[in-house]
């Protein structure tokens, strides 16, 4: 694990990265059922977005706009991603948008992945 973090709302909810690039996330506040299945995993929507080399950090920041907490995670891959957590049932994590440096004549700059 690269690195984890849970939101001040939700402190059952852990979001972690691995150093294969995937991003994990838990509801602790679930159990197992009976058949030994892990209910407690939050399914991770991966894409275009997502990384591809091991998540450095993980941190959340909250949205006042939207009065949210999103995922913010950055990789070796030189990417920054912002995640979301569906909002019913927190039940999924999806990448909504995705940073990273392109390069420029006079350097490199930011800029936002589509």
């Amino acid at each position: 694990v690269g690195g984890g973090a849970s939101p001040p709302p939700h402190p059952a909810i852990l979001v972690a990265g691995t150093y294969g690039g995937e991003v994990l996330a838990w509801d602790l506040g679930r159990s197992e059922d009976s058949k030994g299945g892990d209910k407690m995993r939050i399914p991770v929507i991966k894409g275009q977005r997502a990384h591809r080399e091991a998540v450095t950090a993980v941190a959340w920041t909250s949205d006042p706009i939207h009065q949210d907490y999103k995922v913010v995670t950055c990789s070796s891959d030189g990417k920054v991603v912002l995640w979301k957590l569906k909002d019913i049932d927190l039940d999924s994590l999806w990448p909504i948008a995705s940073f990273g440096m392109v390069p420029d004549v006079d350097g490199a700059k930011i800029g936002l992945e589509l």
